[in-house]
């Protein structure tokens, strides 16, 4: 008697995009609870590992001349330098902006470093600012002048004494670029001391 046959009910598809809106919307949702509870997870062992850890740390500090003394010479000079702010005394670095632009719209940035001291220098980095015409920095690069070894394009290797290195950085900005400014952000010198203990242990 209630019974309205003449009713239908009528289910549109979803569209493309709505099942797609939905999928990812699942997967943000799973990726998020599982990321929730890793992290817990995470925390929870450091703080009951934390004895072992520092413990674990001062085992590698104790052996650390031991694995020095295991190195090959070359990877051992690498890694034995010292930082030496005062050095930069001993440097003279100019960088110049050049006048045209490269066929990408990069204007060329031409770095000199001289080296008037006595001591190898093993890494030298450097920030080198674009500068429109108020003296506004509008461009920033991060230069390796100077790395503990050579390998290829910014692993430039040491400066040595007496020695002029020139390198290149680049600007993209160049409708605003009218000048060029540089920093000195880390010396590093080679410690020669470290080595000759190093051939002794060897010996």
């Amino acid at each position: 008697m209630f019974n309205d046959s003449g009713a239908t009910v009528v289910r549109k598809p979803y569209s493309f995009l709505a099942v797609a809106a939905f999928g990812l919307s699942g997967v943000l949702i799973t990726a998020i609870v599982c990321a929730s509870a890793i992290g817990l997870y995470g925390l929870r062992v450091v703080d009951r590992k934390a004895d072992g850890l520092i413990g674990l740390v001062g085992d590698a500090a104790g052996k650390l001349p031991e694995l020095r003394a295991a190195l090959p010479p070359a990877l051992f000079d690498a890694i034995d330098d010292v930082r030496s702010p005062e050095y930069v005394q001993s440097l003279k670095v100019t960088s110049s902006l050049a006048p045209t632009q490269d066929r990408w719209g990069r204007r060329r940035v031409a770095i000199e470093v001289e080296n008037h001291g006595e001591q190898v220098v093993s890494l030298l980095s450097m920030r080198v600012l674009g500068l429109d015409e108020d003296g506004d920095a509008v461009d920033e690069r991060n230069v390796w002048a100077a790395t503990p070894i050579q390998l290829e394009d910014d692993w430039r290797g040491p400066i040595l004494p007496g020695e002029t290195r020139r390198l290149l950085a680049w600007c993209d900005d160049h409708s605003k670029i009218a000048g060029v400014a540089h920093e000195i952000t880390e010396v590093r010198v080679w410690d020669g001391d470290s080595e000759v203990e190093h051939v002794k242990q060897l010996d």
